[in-house]
């Protein structure tokens, strides 16, 4: 079988987003559609580290647009400044800040490409080699659900690999009418040392584990 995953492209996303990429064979980021700015659940242009203990968000300066790809940064030296002052006493900071500022001076002034940029690097540094690409790229204008099955099948997938969130809303039957396998991936993410947290702090970037595991670290 073909697998295809679909996402948003995120800002320094959690470990739970590599897994995903690295479960499919072809991953599609999604960044020809609305961002949902204001949301509470809205993490495509922030993430939650941790400062001092203490889960924090850290936010990419932006200014508004209606489609993800139209977002425009303001500031890429602030959130880099920030991560640099919350993990300077990481375990594995001399390692991961080079990567960072690698990241960081992209030239680009859109927050999807430098969100893409960023996956991409990541991807690099954690062996993932599934292949990328941008959902603005296939020229499909179907909205939804339909989008979603119109891209994997333009891809050649016959099956689909969706978070368990999506759940709620997915027509399992129109799945099964297209012949694609609806999968919902099964995250293992096992807990790893947090300094000075007493306790284990889940969702946060994946710099978190680089930072306090090394890159690439023995699980991911």
């Amino acid at each position: 079988m073909k697998t295809i995953a679909i996402h948003q492209p995120n800002f320094l996303p959690w470990r739970g987003y590599f897994q995903k990429i690295q479960q499919a064979d072809i991953f599609v980021f999604l960044d020809d559609v609305q961002i949902s700015l204001g949301s509470r659940k809205c993490v495509t242009n922030r993430v939650s580290m941790v400062r001092e203990s203490t889960q924090k968000w850290l936010t990419m300066p932006i200014i508004r647009a209606e489609k993800i790809s139209d977002v425009r940064l303001t500031n890429k030296q602030e959130p880099f400044e920030k991560i640099r002052n919350w993990y300077r006493k990481a375990p594995y900071f001399k390692m991961v800040i080079p990567v960072l500022k690698q990241i960081f001076a992209y030239e680009i002034n859109y927050l999807a490409d430098f969100n893409i940029n960023a996956i991409t690097i990541l991807c690099q540094h954690l062996g993932i080699n599934t292949p990328m690409l941008r959902s603005s790229t296939l020229g499909i204008n179907s909205q939804k659900q339909d989008r979603i099955l119109d891209i994997v099948s333009a891809l050649g997938g016959d099956r689909y690999l969706s978070g368990t969130g999506a759940a709620i809303y997915q027509d399992e039957k129109a799945f099964k009418e297209r012949d694609i396998a609806l999968e919902y991936i099964s995250h293992n993410l096992s807990p790893y040392p947090q300094p000075n947290c007493v306790t284990f702090i889940p969702g946060l970037s994946i710099i978190d584990l680089l930072m306090n595991c090394g890159l690439p670290p023995e699980h991911l």
